[in-house]
């Protein structure tokens, strides 16, 4: 076992040495959040949270919960004054089903984008108008006075460059679709041609110190060359106190938990360049704070475990690191961030197991999160589990999802009257490497072989990925 681990390291090593494209893979169930469009009639469909949201242009139009009945997804969709079933499927990129009797067919535009909604947790103003501020929280957005009275607050989700207000009941009021940009610290909100409203970033949670940004930190020591963010961070925090002795309301102690998360990431700055370990305790007091004003806030237990964690202060220190980002996935199970730095304190402790079952988590829900970077290791922790059959069983899982097994696509395909985008369909080449070595490990050397030359053979394989396919190829086929 100890030797197919180190041939296994070794092999893996050698998927560092070439950066590799990523291939988007589309699910082929409608369970997937993600939004669709339709040119002709110009009508939109969001797949989110179980629900089908239909809107004609940015108007919404109906609503329906999804639910899967003998393998087929069905809908009862209420439109305006109707209620009536339809079917779904679902064919790579492509959707369709029935409204009013007509069948419509939409083609995919965007998956919902969980990365963005969370950098845009943290305190906002609104641009040209001084008297209202903006928190958004957990996809949640809270609007209020100055006097921190909350006027209404809204949850939300992101697709591609879509903005939706999410539905709270069945039947959704106040459900709307925008288009949104992000530039910088500005968020701007449109509806049609029409501008709705600018919103300015007063301080970026997500230049957190240890996450490695470098434009993030640079970002934050500039503000602290001068004293003014942690001034203006007391003196907001003092009256805030005041108003919470006057009436204490969730909004308030919201602001007060964000006032003091921002407070620790300016401290935690000041420290890694002074190492004043005064700023350091008080940066941890700060982060701890806002966790308990706001224990169901997935970034403040985010930043409290990256500071324990770059902090270098020991067990304690990692215990509380560890916990922290235990509870970020209880409160947020898709921050694949948070899952990571997990994995990587169970690799720490040789808890080989766990961080296979946490990788298999990661890698059916957020693929292109290993894709990118982490397959060498997820592929160790399966091999160092003795458990490189179950790897087998998650890369098995991704592949099928991805491949051309759907028997409906021709006939969607026909439908448009037009050739559909197939790169898409194409099984990543980059997943097949790191199956074909736990292949290897399982001594299955021949499947291996076998996979590694239906990746290097065909000219479509991009030229990286052919040269570690290739490598591997030459060095199984040698070893004595």
């Amino acid at each position: 076992m100890l030797a197919i681990k180190h041939v296994a390291e070794h092999l893996l090593l050698v998927l560092l040495l070439f950066p590799f494209c990523l291939a988007g893979a589309q699910a082929q169930t409608p369970t997937t959040d993600a939004i669709w469009v339709n040119d002709d009639a110009d009508l939109t469909a969001i797949i989110t949270e179980h629900r089908l949201l239909i809107f004609d242009g940015e108007k919404f139009e109906g609503a329906g919960l999804l639910r899967l009945e003998e393998n087929i997804w069905k809908a009862k969709l209420k439109k305006k004054d109707k209620e009536f079933e339809t079917t779904i499927t679902v064919s790579g990129n492509a959707l369709a089903f029935d409204i009013d009797g007509e069948r419509y067919f939409f083609t995919h535009e965007a998956t919902r984008n969980w990365n963005v909604e969370q950098r845009l947790n943290g305190r906002w103003r609104v641009d040209e108008n001084p008297m209202a501020k903006v928190l958004i929280d957990n996809n949640t957005m809270i609007w209020a006075y100055d006097n921190n009275d909350t006027l209404y607050q809204m949850a939300f989700a992101i697709f591609g460059d879509y903005w939706l207000n999410l539905p709270d009941e069945d039947v959704p009021d106040p459900v709307a679709l925008y288009h949104y940009t992000l530039n910088g610290d500005r968020l701007t909100m449109r509806q049609g041609e029409a501008q709705l409203f600018e919103l300015i970033h007063l301080t970026d949670p997500n230049n957190v110190p240890g996450n490695g940004d470098t434009a993030a930190s640079a970002k934050t020591v500039s503000l602290n060359t001068i004293d003014t963010p942690i001034k203006k961070l007391q003196a907001q925090e003092t009256r805030i106190l005041a108003e919470l002795d006057q009436n204490n309301t969730k909004a308030k102690r919201t602001l007060l938990a964000w006032l003091r998360h921002d407070h620790a990431a300016v401290l935690f700055e000041d420290y890694k360049a002074s190492k004043n370990e005064t700023d350091l305790d008080a940066a941890l007091a700060y982060a701890d704070s806002a966790t308990e004003l706001s224990p169901d806030t997935a970034r403040f237990w985010k930043t409290y475990g990256l500071i324990n964690l770059a902090s270098k202060r020991g067990m304690i220190a990692d215990i509380e690191a560890e916990g922290a980002f235990r509870r970020v996935l209880e409160i947020a199970p898709n921050d694949g961030e948070a899952r990571l730095f997990l994995i990587r304190f169970l690799l720490k402790d040789g808890e080989y197991k766990s961080a296979a079952e946490q990788y298999a988590i990661l890698f059916a829900s957020q693929p292109e999160i290993v894709i990118a970077n982490d397959l060498h290791q997820m592929n160790l922790a399966f091999i160092s589990a003795d458990v490189a059959g179950w790897g087998l069983e998650v890369y098995d899982a991704y592949l099928k999802k991805i491949h051309l097994q759907d028997e409906n696509l021709q006939i969607m395909m026909d439908m448009f009257e037009a050739p559909m985008d197939l790169n898409a369909y194409v099984l990543d080449e980059k997943v097949q490497v790191a199956k074909s070595i736990l292949l290897k490990a399982e001594h299955r050397d021949e499947e291996a072989i076998r996979l590694l030359k239906t990746v290097s053979i065909p000219p479509s394989t991009p030229e990286n990925i052919r040269k570690v396919a290739d490598y591997l190829l030459d060095y199984w086929e040698n070893e004595p």
